[in-house]
């Protein structure tokens, strides 16, 4: 059901088909014009007790902060929900933090959290920080295509580095993080067995922050990716970051150097 033009009138009829749907595991339904009417009636068949539902997509569908109470309802007890992609909305701060409140619930057993390009800001970081703090279940979130910033990556190292925050995919792209931030990151993030992916491309890091990356990487015994592409990185900079990839551990590091403007 990927870019299908379903709409808020013809999801009605599609939702009333999904009610007592007991062997549909993932639902796919990106790309569309859903609304907050139309994921209103979406999730009010999902929540049917029968619905065994595990992955819902609704990426690009046009969803507002006034969705928020129905996503809500898919995350609370009886719902059998463990991945959650919203990314490409347009939820922004007020609707994140509304969000976190049923994310930290002890009911939420989602394990993955996509909120890529919906217009955060570092607004809605001490909430997010919150929920990595609380849920025990999360293990991937991606917030690339955002606006968090140094600060807002601040709030969420201060959860990232707890021992009992489990989170193995760390989605932080195009989210206009600096040499600053990598300080942070570094020191959140090093010797964090649970790491397993890191995306930190399309930020502003440049040479200065090299050392910082190599140590983060030495650091992390379990790191299996790290990609820098988009980056201010020279030519030196990338062989140096190159290099990592020859340490026989199985690692990957995807990073390009960034010519100086003519």
């Amino acid at each position: 059901m990927v870019n299908n033009g379903l709409s808020e009138v013809g999801v009605r009829e599609f939702a009333a088909s999904l009610s007592g749907n007991e062997s549909l595991r993932n639902l796919q339904l990106r790309a569309n014009s859903l609304g907050d009417v139309g994921l209103k009636s979406l999730s009010t068949a999902l929540r049917d007790s029968r619905c065994k539902l595990q992955r819902l997509d609704v990426h690009g569908n046009g969803l507002s902060s006034g969705c928020v109470d129905d996503l809500s309802c898919l995350l609370g007890a009886g719902v059998s929900l463990v991945e959650l992609d919203v990314s490409g909305n347009g939820l922004g701060d007020s609707g994140t933090i509304a969000l976190s409140i049923a994310l930290q619930s002890p009911d939420c057993k989602l394990q993955a959290l996509h909120l890529a390009d919906n217009n955060l800001s570092d607004v809605c970081a001490p909430e997010l920080s919150a929920v990595l703090s609380s849920n025990k279940s999360l293990l991937a979130i991606d917030l690339s295509g955002n606006r968090l910033g140094d600060v807002g990556i601040q709030y969420l190292c201060t959860a990232l580095q707890k021992p009992d925050c489990g989170i193995q995919n760390l989605g932080l792209a195009s989210n206009g993080l600096t040499d600053f931030a990598t300080e942070i990151l570094t020191s959140s993030l090093s010797g964090k067995a649970s790491l397993r992916s890191l995306d930190l491309q399309g930020n502003v890091f440049s040479d200065r922050s090299v050392s910082g990356i190599q140590g983060l990487i030495e650091a992390c015994p379990h790191l299996e990716e790290i990609r820098l592409k988009g980056n201010r990185f020279t030519k030196d900079g990338k062989n140096r970051l190159d290099l990592m990839n020859e340490s026989g551990a199985g690692l990957r590091v995807e990073v390009q150097h960034h010519p100086p403007r003519a």
